[in-house]
């Protein structure tokens, strides 16, 4: 079997297993007697394709493999095409909580964002750029690219979430972000935003026009926009 697993991934399993935490990669050569399991994932995330979802629970004592199987299902989702978001609760990445644990959650997850040639997060920016580009192509080149007509084509392309809470402000920052890229603008804060890092709404209103704070009580609505 080692003869088959490529040397970058074999390092990978290597390294993390001797270190006793769950390898990123190459779990697929080490996983055993999870064939149920697997396909409970594999059939969800077919369902999900076709445009369906669905949630589950991994429970289990310490050690019976659950975050094994966490990544194994991560990293089928990226080979098929998914992107993904993960994150590990902790003391101050939780649910909900009222010192900041929910929206560090947030960040956890737009931080991990990956797929599959970015497997180890950070993808989020990658991929508002990628789709930046193409709508530029759409538009008819950068010297098109004006504000206005980003704002009308990005309403355009994501109208299917319209009628979302705080899809305005989510659809308002992504122009600007999109009119930032092709403008090739430094510290443009609308990556701030879309990252959960403001702390203040009237910084927000200042530097974006917006009145929607990522926080504790927005956070998991602003997670569906991006799932859309």
């Amino acid at each position: 079997m080692v003869a088959n697993v490529p040397k970058r991934t074999l390092n990978t399993l290597m390294n993390a297993i001797s270190s006793g935490v769950v390898p990123r990669r190459g779990l697929e050569y080490i996983a055993v007697g999870r064939k149920k399991e697997t396909q409970t994932f594999v059939n969800d995330l077919e369902e999900t394709a076709e445009g369906g979802g669905a949630f589950r629970f991994i429970s289990g004592r310490f050690g019976n493999g659950k975050s094994f199987m966490t990544q194994m299902v991560r990293n089928y989702a990226m080979d098929k095409g998914f992107v993904v978001m993960d994150a590990d609760l902790a003391i101050n990445r939780r649910i909900t909580g009222s010192k900041g644990e929910g929206v560090n959650t947030y960040r956890e997850l737009v931080k991990n964002t990956a797929y599959r040639t970015r497997p180890e997060g950070g993808a989020i920016e990658p991929i508002l750029q990628e789709w930046s580009e193409k709508l530029c192509e759409e538009l008819g080149g950068r010297d098109a690219a004006d504000l206005e007509a980003i704002r009308h084509i990005v309403r355009k392309k994501t109208s299917g979430m319209s009628s979302m809470q705080y899809y305005r402000d989510f659809a308002a920052v992504l122009s600007q972000y999109v009119y930032g890229y092709l403008t090739d603008q430094e510290d443009d804060p609308s990556i701030r935003w879309l990252k959960g890092e403001y702390d203040l709404k009237s910084n927000v209103r200042k530097d974006l026009g917006v009145s929607t704070l990522i926080d504790e009580s927005d956070w998991y609505e602003v997670i569906k926009l991006w799932t859309e």
